[in-house]
């Protein structure tokens, strides 16, 4: 495992308001996870892509409703291009199978922008835009729509959107030629107050899982294909937990049979087995080291897993056991770590 770590590279959104500079990078120096100098020229990424496709990535600028488009030789960051993506708050990106198209949710507004970029190398062009509007029970959270993941179907012919705002996940018809098609439909409503986060699909089977943050559930569903059709509802708490708790990331292992879920409150990252069937078994709750764990990126080849707690303001690695356990193998002081990704070798152009 030493030499697999060794040849990582990470790296570490951050908020500004926060104290965050831009990106840090992480390597391993001495045994030891270090971090370097930030990257100021990405700030407040808090989500982000990589398209093989086109050699970029894509991050977002939280608090300026950006995306920003870089590029990435050897540890040096270039800023290519930077797009608004006319609404407030993007929390969320996605990328079509074919990786000719570009989602991005916007958390402030209740809206997703849908960007082509087969025409000019993988740079932005004039997005469409899918406003949502209503509202739900919890005031202070839902007085208005609030998009919070976008995610295309694996088969490209649908994108989903959740909306923290009004409990919905919506759906859109999608062409890799024309983008969207047709009206959106209403693929699945929440219970009021639940607040739909983020959507995964499973890796084999035609299933999905959403974590609701306000509830901190999660709902497993059989894709039908014009609808989420519901199938279980589990907390992500562990059984008899009574602490206020937001739900935050979720991900599902390569082999389709464990599940990871974090714990903002709880601060705990749960793991759940997954059932020939689809179903979803509570295992364990594992303290995350710090302070809302808002994102985690999850390294199968060195059974790694990296945690950014963002009010903790500390990065957490986690070795997976073969049982797809997690114990707690060291940390790193990060200011208000929000995103976690990687660069390989595969990753930088001249």
């Amino acid at each position: 495992m030493s030499d697999s770590l060794s040849e990582l590279h990470l790296y570490v959104g951050t908020y500004a308001d926060a104290g965050g500079k831009g990106i840090y990078p992480l390597g391993r120096e001495d045994g030891k996870w270090v971090a370097g100098d930030a990257y100021r020229s990405a700030p407040n990424a808090s989500f982000g892509v990589w398209s093989k496709r086109h050699g970029l990535f894509y991050l977002v600028d939280e608090r300026a409703g950006k995306i920003g488009v870089y590029r990435c030789d050897q540890g040096k960051w270039r800023l290519l291009a930077s797009t608004s993506t006319e609404g407030d708050q993007p929390c969320h990106l996605a990328l079509n199978p074919d990786e000719w198209w570009l989602a991005a949710a916007n958390y402030g507004s209740g809206s997703i922008a849908l960007f082509p970029l087969g025409s000019d190398g993988g740079l932005l062009s004039e997005p469409t835009i899918r406003q949502n509007d209503g509202s739900s029970k919890v005031k202070e959270r839902q007085e208005g729509p609030h998009a919070h993941c976008v995610v295309f179907s694996p088969d490209g012919h649908w994108l989903y959107q959740t909306d923290l705002g009004t409990d919905e996940i919506l759906a859109f018809g999608f062409d890799n030629d024309r983008g969207l098609t047709g009206e959106r439909i209403l693929a699945y409503k929440a219970a009021p107050g639940s607040g739909p986060r983020h959507l995964i699909f499973h890796p084999q089977k035609p299933l999905a899982v959403l974590i609701s943050e306000l509830a901190s559930t999660l709902t497993l569903f059989e894709v039908k294909p014009d609808r989420l059709s519901m199938l279980q509802l589990i907390s992500t708490l562990p059984p008899g937990a009574t602490t206020e708790n937001l739900g935050g990331h979720v991900m599902i292992n390569a082999a389709g049979d464990r599940l990871y879920a974090t714990n903002r409150g709880h601060d705990s990252i749960a793991t759940f087995a997954i059932g020939d069937a689809g179903q979803l078994s509570f295992l364990r709750d594992t303290p995350s080291g710090g302070a809302s764990p808002r994102f985690f990126l999850l390294l199968e080849e060195q059974r790694l897993m990296v945690v950014a707690n963002e009010e903790g303001n500390i990065v957490t690695f986690f070795d997976v056991g073969p049982d797809g356990l997690l114990t707690q193998s060291g940390g790193i002081a990060i200011p208000a770590p929000a995103f976690i990704f990687q660069t390989h070798k595969s990753t930088t152009y001249d």
